[in-house]
């Protein structure tokens, strides 16, 4: 038997560690409620390789993985939330490892602390998907792997990951895959 899994992601914040605690997320759509998701025929939608359907973000793959992945709203699946708003994206897409999103650039400043949080979420939905990992990219450049393990009941075990760098003074994009390294 072929198994797959599945990753919710939401809740991404990037931000700079000089502006307090406090500090705006510097990512379009870190929550990924744009496009809004909201009618019975709407709540799960897919978007393939180049797509920018997704308000500040370009769905893109690591070489050899799934074209694809899927916005989905709260209420498509009882039980499956995510953390932050009412939608969340599944970086597995038609069941596959390797699809993700790339941010739009953001302008950094020399010597500036930033900050990029994410919340991964491995899902169990009438049986188990299996841990879920995500790979996070900084300008192309693989920044770490983040892993989570699945629970024992309908829903999602979400965690909360961080990854800090220094700014150049160039923009910068961030990726976040289905990991291919399983």
């Amino acid at each position: 038997m072929n198994m797959i899994f599945r990753i919710g992601f939401t809740a991404l914040t990037f931000a700079s560690l000089t502006g307090g605690a406090q500090a705006a997320n510097l990512l379009a759509n870190g929550s990924f409620e744009q496009p809004v998701l909201t009618s019975l025929s709407t709540n799960v939608a897919y978007y393939s390789l180049g797509s920018t359907a997704i308000t500040g973000w370009t769905v893109d793959r690591l070489p050899g993985g799934d074209p694809v992945v899927q916005l989905t709203n709260n209420s498509a699946f009882p039980g499956l939330s995510g953390t932050d708003g009412v939608q969340w994206l599944d970086l597995t897409g038609n069941v596959g490892r390797g699809a993700g999103v790339l941010s739009d650039g953001v302008a950094t400043a020399v010597g500036t602390s930033y900050l990029v949080s994410f919340d991964v979420g491995a899902v169990y939905y009438y049986g188990s998907y299996g841990p879920a990992t995500v790979d996070l990219y900084v300008n192309n450049v693989l920044a770490g792997s983040y892993t989570v393990q699945v629970g024992n009941s309908n829903g999602f075990n979400w965690a909360r990951y961080s990854y800090g760098f220094v700014g150049t003074g160039s923009p910068v994009k961030i990726g976040l895959y289905s990991s291919t390294s399983l």
